[in-house]
């Protein structure tokens, strides 16, 4: 799943990765659901 992210998510940390799956997931939410 973290390689969905991008290169990027190495360097942001644990935090902003932690907000870039939530919002990933409710843009998936919202596509899909």
């Amino acid at each position: 799943m973290i390689w969905a992210l991008g290169p990027d998510a190495e360097v942001l940390g644990p935090e902003p990765l932690r907000a870039a799956l939530v919002e990933r997931a409710a843009a998936t939410a919202a596509r899909y659901g």
